[in-house]
């Protein structure tokens, strides 16, 4: 009887704590992050605990200042929600790269919608914030002495797809046009000596590696303006497989940035569905930004047969198209003239 009033204590006691892990949220590392000294700074938007859906937080950062707002419930169940602000400040904990401590703050008194303005009186709570950003997608936060909940941005305008079981990391699909911009450190910018600022990442791939293992890669190309595409770079996000212990450690790298044939990793938590950000061993960054969801299927030029991706011949291609056109439209002027005349109109 003893024996199994223990087993039915440890029973519930791993139940409990499996449920209190659970409601944690998401767990996202880096393991190849060792050396980068880049930090950038959060996503703005919308943060949650996608195990607790229905409350979270808007962060915004604004060259340092992060302003950021709780949505959620009272001790009664209605909903509050409360603001704080203050300067990020460079994390000293291990992996974290900024850390945010902060009063809470309600307000009071204002009015209500359609009416005339009162305005609203701002009322510190007694609450504490702290907020640990390791990635530039991944926060723990605790208010007071509370349970740490680990946040991610609410991402609803693209798909997201768990596609290594190694992590708890959703892989977003970054089909769309973006631009690039590296930074050497943190003093100066450089743009890529391209004539044109877009490159075109494709959506995630995952090809059957030959080993069993499994990666996510998405590919990258130059945009040069109206109609030339080739292939620059990639980003594959795999695991080793090589049969030791760290065959569950998800790494990320970018092959062929800042100039061909280099790498830079990314951190996993720093591939956004609208910004990555990737460093090297050097200190530099390069900062993703998402301009368009998709390519006009008029530039789709790798729809076409792999001959035509052919710069030569893809403007042997137009110039025939554009030489078609021109003869056909003087063809149909001419034939408009003729027959104007055949039948007297002057």
């Amino acid at each position: 009887m003893y024996k199994l009033k223990l087993v039915s204590i440890l029973v519930v006691a791993f139940c409990f704590s499996q449920r209190v892990q659970a409601q944690q949220g998401p767990v996202i590392e880096c393991f190849n992050c060792e050396g980068l000294e880049g930090r950038p700074y959060p996503t703005n938007g919308n943060w949650y605990n996608p195990e607790q859906s229905g409350s979270g937080y808007i962060l915004e950062v604004q060259h340092g200042l992060l302003s950021g707002f709780y949505f959620g419930y009272n001790d009664s169940g209605n909903p509050i929600w409360v603001n704080f602000s203050g300067f990020l400040q460079e994390g000293t904990d291990p992996g974290v790269i900024w850390t945010f401590n902060s009063e809470l703050a309600s307000f009071t008194g204002g009015n209500a919608v359609n009416q005339p303005y009162s305005p609203p009186e701002l009322i510190m709570t007694g609450d504490s914030i702290t907020i640990d950003f390791y990635f530039k997608n991944y926060a723990k936060v605790k208010v007071n002495d509370g349970e740490t909940q680990n946040l991610i941005p609410l991402t609803f305008g693209v798909d997201l797809v768990n596609s290594l079981p190694e992590t708890d990391f959703l892989f977003p699909d970054l089909e769309g046009m973006w631009t690039l911009t590296y930074n050497s450190n943190e003093n100066e910018a450089e743009q890529f000596n391209y004539t044109s600022d877009s490159f075109w990442i494709s959506n995630p791939i995952m090809p059957n590696n030959g080993d069993g293992s499994v990666s996510v890669e998405y590919y990258i190309e130059y945009n040069q303006p109206p109609f030339e595409s080739y292939f620059v770079g990639f980003i594959v996000c795999s695991t080793p497989n090589d049969g030791g212990d760290n065959d569950m450690e998800v790494t990320c790298v970018l092959t062929g940035f800042p100039t061909p044939g280099n790498e830079m990793v990314i951190p996993i938590g720093d591939l956004g569905a609208f910004e990555f950000s990737a460093q090297n061993q050097e200190g530099g960054i390069l900062t993703g930004k998402r301009v368009k969801l998709s390519r006009s299927p008029f530039f789709r030029l790798d729809l076409l047969p792999k001959f035509l991706m052919n710069s030569l011949h893809v403007s042997m291609v137009l110039t025939f198209v554009r030489d078609y056109y021109y003869a056909l439209y003087w063809f149909n002027s001419f034939y408009a003239a003729c027959s104007a005349n055949a039948i007297g109109v002057k």
